[in-house]
């Protein structure tokens, strides 16, 4: 003891003399955007095959062990066309051995699968049910302190965090936990108080449902925006692989009539009629993509008009059923597309206007590149102009989203699609729940 206090006075003294130095900023890691992929020696056992020891070999079996070992190589790159991988030539990449392959056409038609897409998410533990599934079905919670005042202290509440698109808000918290995306979940996640694992202070308003359904509602327009500037950029190919159309009148009637829909590389179908004019004002409501929800969270239909919602969503077979084999003795059962009702998708009416508005700018682009092919094509575009005039006469309020290899060379529809069904099984649907006895969930054999 008597040894340190010396140094220990000593070092305080430095210290009051020395300014005060910030700490080191510590950033986040970077990621390795190469893998360890290398070429492999060959490691010459035969004494006859080399004059030397192979000690003295440029790269030594010994002293260089891991130049021995063989690694995985990168994943396929997806296309282009999706923004998540820029195609750099290869002088940019240096002398890197292994670069990202393109996909092969099974690959793509994998990659343009949202069913599949959403399984391929990392995995994550449930706070509630301890159960272990893909992130994309369920909802990253993270507790976030409310700054203090001069007449309150700080609070720590649970909020919603990474359900907006990264481009328009991007995560606040590095830490949090999940939870199954189920509205029942919440609240039962809610009233156990297992989020406080998570920190013992924090609290959960009120209103934290009615947040998480207003920004999922939200995601989806935020995917509908980004797909129409990608699609506007790479317009070409609408004639042979479309994005979205309407479905003719009797398209819709035979639709409702035998509940298969006989389109193919269709992934949802999306009824959204324009929004009716307030009968004060006159007037339609403006859009609006505000990530903050009304204070009331109330649905601005009008009183007098208010009636009970159809179902958000149901499932329509693609086509009836097929045998497989006489040895097999079962039978598969067909692809279900769900058929979203704009109208309980979006109960807020300027979300549905926004909803419309944003669907019809796509109809617009592929439209108008249409018309651009068959301009250079050498068509005959007056014919074009009158089927194009009398299909719009025939055509319903039924959006379909079509999505293929062929069509992740134009642009990626799958977020939109997964951001729609993330709405649907976050009202209840495809969940272990008996008052939805056939759900049709994510689990179901049929999808």
């Amino acid at each position: 003891m008597p040894r340190l206090l010396p140094r220990l006075l000593e070092r305080l003294q430095k210290a009051k003399a020395e300014p005060l130095s910030k700490p080191p900023l510590l950033l986040p890691r970077r990621r390795r955007k190469t893998s360890l992929l290398q070429p492999i020696p060959s490691l010459r056992a035969e004494s006859n095959d080399h004059s030397q020891s192979i000690l003295v070999d440029t790269v030594n079996p010994v002293v260089d062990a891991k130049g021995y070992i063989r690694h995985k190589s990168l994943p396929p790159r997806p296309p282009a066309a999706s923004g998540r991988v820029r195609n750099y030539p290869a002088s940019t990449r240096g002398s890197e051995h292994d670069v990202p392959r393109d996909m092969t056409a099974q690959e793509k038609a994998w990659w343009s699968s949202p069913y599949l897409r959403m399984l391929l998410s990392p995995l994550r533990v449930c706070m509630l049910t301890g159960r272990c599934l893909p992130s994309d079905f369920m909802l990253r919670m993270a507790v976030m302190q409310q700054p203090a005042t001069v007449s309150l202290r700080p609070k720590q509440f649970l909020l919603p965090d990474g359900i907006e698109h990264p481009r328009f808000k991007a995560r606040k918290s590095t830490t949090g936990g999940y939870v199954v995306c189920w509205k029942t979940a919440v609240q039962q996640l809610m009233e156990r108080g297992s989020y406080r694992r998570l920190s013992p202070q924090a609290n959960a308003h009120a209103h934290l449902t009615e947040q998480i359904g207003h920004l999922l509602r939200l995601r989806v327009l935020q995917e509908l925006e980004i797909l129409g500037d990608r699609l506007q950029c790479i317009p070409r190919g609408s004639l042979s692989s479309p994005l979205i159309r309407k479905l003719t009148r009797a398209e819709w009637k035979e639709l409702k009539e035998t509940g298969i829909l006989s389109q193919r590389a269709a992934i949802a179908v999306v009824v959204c009629p324009p929004v009716n004019r307030d009968p004060q004002i006159k007037a339609r409501p403006q859009p609006t993509m505000i990530s903050s929800p009304h204070t009331d969270f109330a649905d601005d239909l009008p009183t007098r008009t208010r009636r009970e919602l159809p179902p958000l969503s149901v499932l329509h077979s693609t086509s009836t059923a097929l045998h497989v084999g006489d040895d097999i003795g079962d039978i598969l059962p067909a692809a279900n597309i769900p058929l979203y009702n704009g109208v309980a998708l979006f109960p807020k009416r300027s979300h549905r206007t926004a909803f419309h508005a944003l669907l019809t700018r796509l109809l617009k682009m592929e439209r108008r590149a249409r018309y651009q092919e068959r301009k250079q094509s050498g068509s005959n575009l007056k014919h074009f102009d009158s089927g194009r005039r009398k299909q719009e006469e025939t055509a319903s309020h039924a959006f379909v989203v079509y999505s293929s290899s062929a069509t992740l060379d134009r642009a990626d529809v799958v977020p939109f699609a997964t951001a729609l069904w993330r709405v649907r099984i976050w009202e209840g649907a495809g969940w272990d729940d008996p008052q939805v006895p056939t759900a049709g969930g994510w689990e179901d054999p049929g999808l």
